[in-house]
């Protein structure tokens, strides 16, 4: 991308690029990656977009490591992550947590104030007048066998969300 995007910045680029876009790209100098840059931009940034590479694979290496040790304890994770909201389901949130990992928290297991009973089906859905995009939310995270996934529970040592904001 040019510029390259910051790691901090990672997201932005699902709104740069949007599905079934096509995309005219050419293999680095490197032979390892892709960039959508002109030769003369890579070379006009290669010193930061190296330095982003290897912090991608800094995070790509800890979300490994993390996934294996959820997927291998088959418990939840003794350390509580904290992120923001990313999008509001009826029957989840998704938040983002260590910058880069999307972590779904189903209904059920958010805080109390943050989710209803549907009253026909009696399944928890989320209290969507209680959240907001961009809300931080405290989680544990364990390993979803049956999806493959890392998903959150609130932790049980937080307050209600709402007290929290106070």
């Amino acid at each position: 991308m040019n510029p390259p995007v910051p790691i901090e910045k990672l997201p932005e680029i699902a709104s740069r690029y949007t599905r079934g876009q096509e995309l005219k790209v050419r293999i680095r100098r490197d032979g390892a990656t892709i960039t959508d840059m002109s030769i003369d931009e890579e070379d006009e940034y290669y010193e930061e977009s190296t330095a982003i590479a290897a912090k991608v694979d800094e995070l790509r290496k800890a979300d490994q490591e993390l996934s294996e040790a959820l997927w291998t304890s088959g418990e939840h994770s003794t350390e509580t992550y904290t992120g923001p909201i990313l999008s509001i389901k009826d029957n989840c949130v998704f938040i983002r947590i260590l910058d880069s990992r999307e972590v779904r928290i189903f209904a059920g297991d958010l805080a109390g104030d943050l989710q209803q009973q549907d009253p026909v089906s009696k399944v928890a859905k989320t209290k969507r007048d209680a959240l907001s995009v961009g809300m931080e939310l405290t989680v544990k995270l364990w390993f979803d066998y049956r999806n493959n996934r890392i998903c959150g529970t609130m932790s049980n040592e937080k307050k209600t969300a709402v007290e929290e904001e106070k």
